[in-house]
């Protein structure tokens, strides 16, 4: 067995059942001279690449104690009659209406620990002899040390649909040691040893670095604390046309807890028409990134659908993008988040794209100032149930529900190929993230980026949000109307 690390660990502590803490793809394929795709050659492909795959061949062993970390023990077999299911697509609905709600289904249910900690689906029934894979992995399982994960194991750039990763000798599994078993408790003594040092360091630093925005803090309380409208009536607003200065958000409808429930939708953005309004910025405004260009259609997209909803704040909404930091060394990496105003408010959309470059832009500039080993140490030094628990403290806390949450949604952008690649010889088409959804994130957008297009994803909780559909293909509208703005080298309302 292998001791497991610290952030694989709080995944895993911190899933309750109805917030499995897995991700999602849900790619789409093509029909090539072989045919469509379907569960044979999925199995094939699985069967001679699964050797590569220590990530898929990893179960999850519970500490004895609770005080350590749980370890993982690498089995020989899988058993692709449990791992990789078929389904068919109803013949009388909507195609796509009818995947988003099965991807929906299929992501609401939680992975089972006594197996490796991964699942696909391969679904037909679509137009054209498409062939769609919804596949999930636990967070916890993600191979960060080699990079092989599920599916780019599978996916590569022979059309021919021949293997080309050789097969490798399974490895045989560690004996059961007593000192290999003791092995997380001597790291978490070794880190906690010198833990509270650095704490108190970062600590003084942070303070520091703080005191200039505690009145701009204490001026954003007041505004939002009910009864205190009088008084915040003598102070300025806080607010600027771009970012709130706490990084607080305004409180929308289905920022609540979630419940068992998802809803889920799928599109996509052209990339070339994302090039054609980066440089058109580049050359009218001013110079934004393509992310930037991404997001920013993101935040129409918001607006239109919270305009329609009848929710569409006065101020921006705040969104967490989550990123990989790296510690003191590799071990040390963990998924982190910078907070990012989405500008909703702004009617026009060119003022609303230049507006959400600058505010991603400072997001990460403050994100560069914080010491992103703490959140790890503190995760290495605490048992995961601690530590789970401290995760939470947060999102408990009355604040949460009488003043506002701390962000509205969350907004990743997921690597994908450059060039065109294929499963078992099937083109990939596109590819569309399914991510987790929380408490504090109930409405999660994902973005991918392809050959042609980029990828777009949405879940949230089904018990505060019906259908998503509106959203996603909003996201296309703001899109097409930034790139009109810019052609006519003027600013359009939406």
């Amino acid at each position: 067995m292998t001791s497991m690390r610290g952030i694989d660990a709080a995944f895993l502590a911190m899933e309750r059942p109805d917030e499995p803490r897995h991700l999602g793809s849900l790619m789409i394929f093509e029909p090539s001279d072989l045919g469509p795709l379907d569960r044979d050659a999925v199995a094939a492909a699985l069967e001679a690449r699964l050797p590569t795959m220590r990530s898929a061949r990893r179960v999850v062993v519970p500490s004895t104690s609770g005080l350590t970390r749980p370890s993982w023990r690498m089995v020989e077999r899988v058993d692709l009659e449990v791992h990789l299911r078929s389904a068919t697509l109803p013949a009388d609905e909507d195609p796509r209406r009818a995947l988003d709600e099965l991807v929906a289904r299929l992501h609401a249910e939680p992975l089972d620990r006594r197996r490796p900690l991964w699942q696909m689906h391969v679904i037909g029934g679509l137009p054209d002899d498409r062939v769609a894979v919804y596949a999930k992995v636990h967070m916890a399982a993600i191979d960060d040390e080699t990079g092989v994960e599920l599916m780019t194991a599978l996916l590569d750039h022979d059309p021919g649909g021949r293997p080309t990763m050789e097969d490798v000798e399974i490895l045989s599994d560690p004996a059961n040691r007593l000192l290999d078993r003791m092995g997380p408790v001597s790291e978490q003594v070794r880190r906690g040893i010198g833990f509270p040092g650095r704490l108190i360091g970062r600590t003084a630093r942070a303070v520091g670095e703080q005191l200039p925005g505690l009145g701009a803090t204490a001026t954003e309380v007041a505004h939002r604390w009910p009864g205190m409208e009088a008084f915040a009536r003598l102070l300025p607003s806080g607010t600027g046309d771009d970012e709130h200065p706490t990084g607080r958000a305004p409180r929308l409808t289905f920022n609540e807890p979630i419940g068992p429930r998802r809803v889920y939708a799928m599109g996509t953005l052209p990339i070339e028409q994302l090039i054609a309004v980066r440089a058109a910025a580049d050359v009218k405004t001013s110079p934004v990134s393509f992310h930037a260009v991404v997001l920013a259609a993101c935040t129409g997209g918001l607006r239109r659908w919270l305009l329609a909803r009848n929710e569409l704040p006065t101020s921006p909404i705040v969104a967490v993008v989550p990123v990989l930091a790296r510690g003191e060394n590799d071990a040390d990496a963990h998924v982190a988040g910078i907070m990012v105003a989405l500008p909703t408010h702004l009617a026009d959309p060119v003022k609303r794209l230049q507006a959400t470059a600058r505010n991603l832009e400072n997001a990460k500039e403050r994100y560069g100032e914080i010491p992103v080993s703490l959140a790890q140490d503190i995760a290495m030094f605490a048992p995961p149930a601690v530590a789970a628990l401290a995760n939470r403290l947060d999102d408990a806390m009355p604040h949460r529900q009488f003043i506002s949450p701390t962000v509205n949604l969350g907004i990743t952008n997921v690597p994908g190929p450059r060039r065109q690649v294929f499963l078992a010889g099937r083109p990939l088409r596109t590819s569309h993230p399914v991510l987790t959804v929380s408490d504090i994130t109930p409405l999660h957008l994902g973005v991918q980026g392809g050959a042609t297009d980029v990828g777009l994803g949405a879940v949230a909780d089904g018990d505060a949000i019906d259908d998503l559909t509106e959203l996603v293909d909003a996201f296309g509208l703001e899109l097409s109307e930034l790139a009109a703005a810019y052609e006519t080298g003027g600013s359009a309302s939406s």
